[in-house]
């Protein structure tokens, strides 16, 4: 979940954003939230797969119920969060997540 534009202007900013959207066009991301229909298309423009931009604030159509579940594939997972440190943020939530996953995976 974002609250911002991806910057695309200067070489260090399309650098940054070309990490980020391709952790997020990962398999296993079945989608990227962003604050606004404009803050959305710009991840899109930065190369996230269209089908996985949403934008919030606004009603959804899309429920993760919809979503088959998927597997994990064996090795090293990679957990990206960007935002501010704070449990208001759901730091806690990611945390916890990360803590079952270890746990829970061989």
């Amino acid at each position: 979940m974002f609250a911002g534009f991806f910057p695309n202007q200067r070489p260090y900013d399309r650098l940054i954003t070309a990490q980020v959207v391709r952790s997020l066009n990962n398999p296993l991301v079945f989608a990227a939230g962003n604050h606004r229909q404009p803050a959305t298309d710009s991840m899109i423009e930065a190369g996230l797969f269209p089908k996985k931009g949403i934008a919030w604030d606004y009603p959804l159509a899309r429920d993760p119920a919809d979503f088959p579940s998927r597997t994990l594939q064996p090795g090293p997972v990679e957990i990206v969060y960007a935002g501010a440190m704070s449990n208001a943020k759901g730091v806690a939530d990611l945390i916890d997540a990360a803590i079952a996953l270890k746990r829970d995976r061989p």
